[in-house]
């Protein structure tokens, strides 16, 4: 599934891009990998029934992008961290399957999530994850 089509599937909850991004969203977008800054280009986050990737938080829609990206690495404000050593070297993108974090590599810019304070590397990249987050969704 494109991003294109994606962006058209009524089931699926999107918002537009963030127009003005705090410094704090300027400093993470700018450390993403380039598939994962042309995602947030189109559309800022992606609510799926068993995933969520997270908005940037937009001073219009403030409700709906509260538990923003900025947040989640925020030591202080979010509500993934079971570790605070985490954000040394990941940054927290989205969750899966509820609690579990979605994160990219400071180091390679690799995906990885986290469950049950195990780290686990993904070896696809961002756009096979979403399509078989969607996928998986559809089913």
């Amino acid at each position: 599934m494109s991003l294109k089509s994606i962006i058209k599937d009524p089931k699926i909850k999107m918002m537009k891009p963030v127009v003005d991004l705090s410094k704090e969203g300027k400093e993470i977008l700018a450390s993403l990998p380039e598939d994962i800054g042309t995602f947030y280009s189109k559309t800022n986050g992606i609510l799926g029934e068993s995933f969520k990737i997270l908005p940037f938080y937009d001073r219009a829609y403030p409700k709906k992008t509260w538990d923003s990206i900025e947040r989640a690495n925020n030591l202080e404000a979010t509500k993934f961290l079971i570790n605070p050593e985490i954000l040394k070297d990941f940054i927290i993108i989205g969750n899966l399957t509820g609690l579990s974090s979605l994160m990219v590599s400071k180091k390679d810019q690799s995906l990885w999530f986290e469950d049950k304070d195990e780290f686990n590397k993904l070896k696809i990249d961002f756009n096979l994850l979403l399509d078989k987050l969607l996928e998986e969704d559809n089913r």
